[in-house]
C-alpha cells in the first residue's frame, strides 16, 4: 500500500508539474521572442538540442545505477548497497570531467558545420561551452538525484522542478531586462539547476537513505563491472532515442535554414507536452515495475502493467487527436502569427505520438527486467534509418517529409520488436497482448477522430481564438468522459476513488461510472 500511495502520489505531483511547465512554456518562449530575433531563438534550439549528445556521455549509468540501487535498497547496510554509491560517485565524477572537455572542445567546430552563419559563429560556440559546464555540474552530483529516484521518491523531485519552473523564469526575465540577451537563457538554466541539487542533497539527507555509519562498504570492480555492464546497453538505447527525437532540428537547421529551425522548435512544442502528459503513468512506475522483479512479483507485475498500458495509449490517442485540431490555433494565438506550418504536420504528429506511446510503455518493462539483448540495438538502428531517409524527404517535402520519416521508422522498428520482447516477457502472445493493450484506446479513437474531422471543418473560417476555445473545449471533454469509460478497469476505478477527495467523487462517478 505504501508503494502504491506512493505512485499515485509520484504521478499527481508529475501531473503538477507538467501544469506548471505548460505555464512556463506558455510565458518563456513569447518572452524570448520580444527580447530575440528568430534567427538567435533558432540558435538557442539548436544549441539545446546538440547539448543533448553532450549528455550521452553518461553511457547509461544514471539510469543502471537507479535501477541496481534498487535491487539493494532494502539491505541498505549490507555494504553493497554503499560501495554501488560509491562506485557510481567516481564514475560521474569523471564523466563530468569528459562532459566538460568534449563539449568545449568540439563547440569551435560545431557552428560552421551546421552553416549558423559568420555572425552567429562565436555566440554558438559560447552558448555550447557555458551548455557543457552546466551539464558536468549536474553530473557530479546525479547520485542524490538517482537515490531518490530508486526509493520512490519521485515527489520530491517533481516540487523540485515546480520551484525550478519559478526561479528559471524569474532569472530568465531579469536576465532579458538587464541586456543579457541570448545568454539569459543560460542563467536560467543555471538557476534552475542549483536549485535542484540543493534540493536533492537535503533530501537525501533528511530522508536518511545513505547507509548506517560503518556499513557503506567499499567501491569495488564488481559494482563497476554490474553499473558498465547494464550502463552501456543503457547508453545505446539513450543514443538511438537521441538521433530519433533530438536529429530533426539540426536536419531542419542544415536543409532550411535557422528560421525553420526555430519554426520547428515553436510548432511541435505542444507535441512534447501532449508526450508528456500521455508518458506520465508508465514513466513513474518504472521504479514500481524494477522493485516487483526484485522481488519476484511477476503476477502483480503483469496486472499493474496491463492497467498502465491501457491507461496510456488511451491517453495518447486522446492527446493525439486534440494535437490534430488544436496545435495550428494553439500556435498561432501563442505566438502571435509568428509561426505557422501546414495542419497536415500536427495529424502526423498525433500519429507519432500514438507509436512512440505504445514503444515507450513497452521498452520500460524490458528495460526494468534488465534483459535488454537486441533492444539496444534497435533505437540506435531505428535513428540512422531516420536521419538517411528524413535527409532525402525534407529535400521534396520539407518538415511533413521529416515526420513521415520519424513515423514510418518507429512503426516498423521498435514499435513491432518492443510489442514481441514485452509480450514474451509477460509470457502471452503479442496479438493477445495487443487485444489488451489496444482495445480501449481504438473504442475512443473511433469516437474523436470522427470529432476531431468535423471540428476541423466547422471551425476552420473562425479566429485562431474561438478556434482554441472550440476545439481544445470539446475535446478535452470528450477525451476525459471516454478516459473514464474506457481506459480505466474496476480495480484501478476503485483506488482512484480511494484518493480523491470527497467532493470530487460524484464528479469522478459521473464520468468514469
Amino acid at each position: 500500500m505504501a508503494r502504491l500511495r506512493r505512485f499515485f502520489h509520484s504521478v499527481a505531483s508529475g501531473y503538477a508539474v507538467l501544469a506548471v511547465n505548460i505555464v512556463y512554456t506558455l510565458a518563456s518562449v513569447p518572452l524570448a521572442l520580444h527580447y530575440l530575433g528568430k534567427e538567435e531563438f533558432g540558435l538557442w534550439a539548436v544549441a539545446l538540442q546538440l547539448s543533448g549528445y553532450l549528455g550521452l556521455i553518461d553511457l547509461g549509468m544514471s539510469a543502471a545505477l537507479a535501477r541496481l540501487l534498487i535491487d539493494h535498497k532494502d539491505r541498505p547496510n549490507d555494504g553493497p548497497y554503499g560501495g554501488m554509491i560509491q562506485t557510481a560517485c567516481l564514475v560521474l565524477l569523471v564523466q563530468a570531467a569528459v562532459i566538460l572537455a568534449v563539449g568545449t572542445g568540439i563547440s569551435f567546430f560545431l557552428g560552421p558545420l551546421l552553416h549558423v552563419g559568420e555572425s552567429f559563429n562565436r555566440t554558438f560556440t559560447l552558448l555550447m561551452i557555458l551548455q557543457a559546464v552546466l551539464l558536468a555540474f549536474g553530473f557530479a552530483t546525479k547520485i542524490f538525484s538517482q537515490l531518490l529516484y530508486a526509493h520512490h521518491r519521485l515527489d520530491i523531485q517533481n516540487y523540485s522542478q515546480m520551484a525550478q519552473f519559478a526561479v528559471s523564469f524569474a532569472v530568465l526575465w531579469e536576465a532579458f531586462e538587464q541586456g543579457a540577451g541570448v545568454f539569459s537563457l543560460i542563467w536560467a538554466s543555471a538557476a534552475a539547476t542549483v536549485v535542484g541539487i540543493v534540493t536533492s542533497v537535503w533530501a537525501c539527507f533528511r530522508l536518511r537513505l545513505f547507509p548506517a555509519s560503518g556499513c557503506w562498504g567499499k567501491p569495488s570492480r564488481s559494482s563497476f563491472r554490474e553499473l558498465f555492464s547494464y550502463g552501456a546497453n543503457i547508453f545505446f538505447i539513450n543514443l538511438g532515442n537521441q538521433l530519433i527525437f533530438a536529429s530533426q532540428a539540426v536536419i531542419v537547421t542544415r536543409w532550411m535554414g535557422l528560421d525553420a529551425a526555430a519554426t520547428w522548435s515553436v510548432c511541435t512544442r505542444l507535441f512534447m507536452l501532449a508526450c508528456q502528459l500521455a508518458w506520465q503513468p508508465i514513466e513513474f512506475s518504472y521504479s514500481l515495475f524494477s522493485e516487483m522483479i526484485a522481488r519476484g512479483e511477476r503476477a502483480q507485475l503483469h496486472k499493474q502493467f496491463d492497467a498502465l498500458v491501457v491507461f496510456t495509449l488511451c491517453l495518447s490517442v486522446v492527446g493525439g487527436t486534440a494535437l490534430a485540431v488544436c496545435n495550428q490555433p494553439f500556435v498561432t494565438v501563442w505566438t502571435v502569427g509568428k509561426f505557422a506550418w501546414p495542419p497536415l504536420n500536427d495529424t502526423l504528429l498525433g500519429v507519432w505520438l500514438v507509436l512512440l506511446t505504445v514503444v515507450r510503455c513497452n521498452s520500460y518493462l524490458i528495460q526494468a527486467s534488465k534483459q535488454l539483448r537486441f533492444l539496444r540495438h534497435i533505437f540506435f538502428i531505428e535513428g540512422l534509418a531516420f536521419i538517411g531517409l528524413a535527409f532525402f524527404a525534407i529535400r521534396w517535402s520539407g518538415f511533413s517529409g521529416v515526420l513521415a520519416s520519424s513515423i514510418l521508422c518507429t512503426a516498423l522498428l521498435s514499435c513491432i520488436y518492443t510489442v514481441w520482447r514485452a509480450s514474451a516477457y509477460l509470457s502471452v502472445t503479442p496479438r493477445a497482448a495487443m487485444r489488451v493493450w489496444c482495445m480501449p484506446a481504438l473504442m475512443i479513437a473511433a469516437v474523436l477522430i470522427p470529432l476531431g474531422v468535423a471540428l476541423g471543418m466547422l471551425t476552420a473560417k473562425f479566429t485562431p481564438v474561438v478556434q482554441l476555445s472550440i476545439n481544445g473545449t470539446v475535446m478535452s471533454l470528450g477525451g476525459g468522459i471516454l478516459l473514464g469509460r474506457f481506459a480505466l478497469d474496476d480495480e484501478l476505478k476503485a483506488k482512484v476513488r480511494e484518493k480523491l477527495p470527497a467532493r470530487l467523487l460524484p464528479v469522478f462517478t459521473a464520468i468514469a461510472g
